[in-house]
């Protein structure tokens, strides 16, 4: 099994887990009445995510240029969160 690091966390990570996220590039069609269709010709950079870092991030809880440690304070203990022995 080869393993990745969590670009927040910096835990190391399965990147075909589910619930891991990878980053993703591409090209974004505008709808008619706002937002955007799915992304198309994508390119996947080698940059991830845990799912507790990115649930948090999405959550608010780390800035773009915050490395962070969860602290186990949110609510949703998912057990795929890597950080689930801190909590």
């Amino acid at each position: 099994m080869s393993t990745v690091t969590c670009e927040f966390c910096k835990r190391s990570i399965d990147p075909h887990e589910a619930g891991v996220h990878q980053y993703t590039t591409g090209w974004v069609k505008n709808r008619e009445g706002g937002g955007g269709h799915g992304i198309s010709l994508p390119t996947r950079l080698p940059r991830w995510a845990c799912f507790g870092c990115m649930d948090r991030k999405l959550k608010g809880h780390i800035r773009a240029d915050q490395s962070a440690r969860c602290p186990g304070e949110h609510a949703d203990r998912d057990a795929r969160c890597v950080m689930a022995e801190a909590h």
